[in-house]
């Protein structure tokens, strides 16, 4: 974990009332979104995770709300204009750091879209914060209730991508991947594997030992980010 704020990204927005214009950079912990194929290159975001003061984060809510541009700088990335299409979902909290008088405020603001995915049974477009095979597998077995083996994960990968049902979208602090797709789409798949004997059924009944899947892990850190936040903070005052 050392140095490991320099995986931050950094969002700016620049807001403007008559002859004067403000400008607040805070650090973006964590980032998906999609980004247009076609120029002019912008990108929708999905999640975007923020900390800063109590002031920043009102000024940013109420700009996202808006669907205003913000721009987000990263380590490899060129500048990016970004904003939600819709009025997003929020989700607030604080961070004390060591030495810092007044906690930073934690921000996380999710599309409606990905907010719908998380409470639909059988969502078409499902959102990931990882891109691996295994998780993917796990992850839409579970959630539209498919029958099939953790043994089937590099199959099912190599299925969304022959398909162009595996879309990588643009992440900062995780990789993020979209699929797209049904439950009778994803069986007709897994039947076509059982036909041509790519796929087979273990030859006993049994249960079947599934890996266990930890948002916390894959996604969530924030017990260890006291030190890389105060350091991402520093570097947005700097380059503000």
């Amino acid at each position: 974990m050392q140095n490991a704020h320099t995986r931050f990204g950094t969002l700016r927005y620049v807001f403007r009332k008559e002859k004067r214009s403000t400008s607040i950079a805070v650090p973006l912990e964590r980032m998906i979104a999609e980004v247009e194929a076609e120029p002019p290159r912008r990108a929708r975001a999905h999640f975007l995770s923020l900390v800063g003061s109590d002031a920043q984060m009102a000024a940013l809510c109420a700009a996202l709300s808006n669907k205003e541009i913000v721009t987000v700088e990263a380590p490899g990335l060129e500048p990016l204009p970004i904003n939600f299409t819709e009025k997003p979902e929020y989700y607030r909290g604080s961070v004390m750091i060591r030495d810092h008088p007044r906690p930073f405020r934690h921000l996380i603001a999710v599309s409606q879209e990905l907010a719908g995915a998380g409470i639909s049974d059988r969502p078409y477009r499902t959102f990931f914060v990882d891109s691996t095979p295994e998780f993917i597998w796990t992850s839409v077995a579970q959630i539209h209730g498919l029958p099939g083996l953790p043994q089937w994960a590099s199959w099912f990968h190599r299925q969304l991508t022959v398909r162009k049902a595996a879309t990588p979208l643009l992440g900062i602090g995780c990789d993020p991947v979209l699929v797209v797709g049904s439950r009778k789409m994803f069986l007709s798949w897994l039947g076509e594997g059982i036909s041509s004997g790519e796929l087979e059924f273990p030859p006993e009944n049994g249960p079947i030992s599934w890996p266990s899947l930890s948002l916390k892990q894959n996604l969530f850190r924030f017990e260890s980010l006291s030190e890389e936040i105060r350091n991402a903070q520093a570097e947005c005052v700097q380059s503000a």
